[in-house]
């Protein structure tokens, strides 16, 4: 998967959701990333993948360490970035995971 650096990044997207970057923790293209807010906090966000117990298939879950709860902005940047990046390469197996991820 090609991976944007924040340079790339449109200004727009870094405004709409109001972050500075996006930076893998590990290699590039993967998760978990780490994200910085316009005001200079970072942010860990993960994604979990689960079992489901009734119908075994697999799902997985966005977390993110900054003090919101549920689904926050920083979720948002990086599951629109990775799809972003996936329609670019055409990488239709990511495609799916990114749609079943809740």
């Amino acid at each position: 998967m090609s991976q944007p650096t924040n340079d790339t990044m449109p200004a727009e997207f870094l405004a709409k959701y109001r972050i500075r970057s996006i930076t893998p923790v590990d290699e590039p293209g993967t998760i978990p990333v780490t994200v910085e807010s316009e005001s200079g906090s970072r942010y860990t966000v993960d994604r979990n993948a689960f079992i489901d117990r009734y119908d075994g298939g697999m799902e997985f879950r966005w977390s993110c360490t900054c003090p919101a709860r549920k689904r926050c902005r920083h979720i948002d940047a990086v599951e629109d970035w990775l799809y972003a990046q996936a329609l670019a390469d055409q990488d239709y197996d990511a495609l799916e995971i990114i749609e079943r991820t809740v």
